[in-house]
């Protein structure tokens, strides 16, 4: 009986040790599963403004911008309302970009305003609307 409890509280301190010092490349991997603003990469996404492909200096700015932006909240998208966070009523041009990270693509619409930048990432069964700051996010990226 002793030897059971021995055990128990040896097993559970190990168990306890291993969690606590996870190495930050399995914390970054563990957290990164649950982003919403998720970094992009240059090299695997496109980006489209007013139906044209992005040339890949302008690409690579507006990517790094994007990357730079800091999270201001998540908007949360009702059935039924998704047509007006991707068409809204402003009248912004959406900058489309196509990122695929790892096995999942999304879909990105950016609409770049003077105060904050508007995001709907579409995936294949979710619609998820946030906004960010950024200073140096261009407003017009041609």
């Amino acid at each position: 009986m002793t030897w059971g409890i021995i055990l128990a509280i040896v097993l559970f301190s190990l168990f306890k040790i291993v969690v606590t010092c996870l190495p930050t490349d399995v914390i970054n991997w563990m957290t990164g599963k649950f982003e919403t603003h998720s970094k992009l990469d240059s090299r695997s996404a496109t980006v489209l403004y007013k139906g044209q492909v992005l040339e890949e200096e302008k690409k690579a700015t507006l990517i790094s911008a994007f990357n730079e932006s800091v999270f201001k909240e998540k908007h949360y998208v009702w059935p039924g309302t998704e047509d007006t966070y991707l068409n809204p009523e402003s009248g912004v041009q959406p900058i489309i970009v196509d990122a695929k990270t790892g096995k999942h693509s999304a879909e990105l619409y950016v609409f770049p305003y003077a105060d904050r930048i508007d995001v709907v990432k579409k995936s294949k069964k979710k619609l998820i609307a946030y906004s960010l700051f950024s200073d140096k996010f261009p407003l017009n990226p041609l």
